[in-house]
């Protein structure tokens, strides 16, 4: 028997069985002995296997539910966050700030407000017989970087005593070279700057300390 033929046998037996059982029989009965051994070998083993397959299968544990129930909650959170817009990336060195900064980026805080120097240093005692050095060439002083001079010390006697002085102050000292130093307190933030030879110091085109003779020695504080 070609497949071809086999086909149009297994589709009227299907038919028959899904009309009447009761004439199913008898359809296969009228069948080739062939065709009939085989159908019924097909029906013995599909039985035989399912009742197989029913006795064997193992009881599901509490266990094995929880399991599946922790499984599905994964599979459903995975699926939730997916799809979840993500937020734009901002590029964090965008010079954008304040008010114009980039969405979703928290502007910077604002720096904290430059205070004079004699406000930072309220308090203080200069020693080694520092005195304000004054440029004639400046109408009006910078408030927030002042100069002073002496001849009665050293620069090592100078520098040992100031920071000696800002200490009592409360200021947290740290060198950052030979001959400067930074001094914290809260938001007080003061750089001071030893000048061994002030006589030559310039800043640009400048003399840090136009009135400076030689021997002298010059200290400045700016905020």
């Amino acid at each position: 028997m070609s497949p071809m033929n086999g086909l149009v046998v297994s589709s009227q037996l299907w038919h028959a069985l899904s009309r009447n059982p009761s004439e199913s029989f008898s359809t296969v009965a009228v069948l080739p002995a062939p065709v009939a051994m085989l159908f019924w070998v097909w029906v013995f083993g599909s039985l035989g296997a399912f009742i197989y397959r029913r006795v064997k299968r193992p009881n599901p544990t509490p266990d094995d539910d929880l399991a599946a129930e922790v499984d599905i909650d994964i599979d459903i959170a995975a699926a939730v966050d997916a799809d979840q817009p993500t937020a734009p990336i901002i590029d964090p060195n965008s010079g954008r700030t304040g008010l114009f900064a980039p969405k979703q980026v928290a502007a910077s805080p604002p720096s904290p407000k430059r205070i004079p120097v004699a406000d930072a240093l309220t308090g203080i005692a200069m020693p080694s017989g520092l005195a304000p050095s004054v440029d004639p060439t400046r109408a009006i002083p910078d408030p927030f970087r002042v100069s002073f001079l002496t001849r009665d010390a050293d620069a090592a006697a100078v520098g040992s005593a100031i920071g000696d002085e800002l200490e009592r102050l409360g200021f947290v000292l740290s060198s950052t070279s030979e001959t400067v130093l930074r001094a914290r307190k809260g938001d007080i933030d003061i750089t001071v700057t030893l000048y061994p030879e002030p006589w030559t110091a310039t800043r640009g085109l400048d003399r840090v300390f136009p009135i400076a003779t030689q021997g002298s020695v010059g200290l400045e504080f700016s905020t």
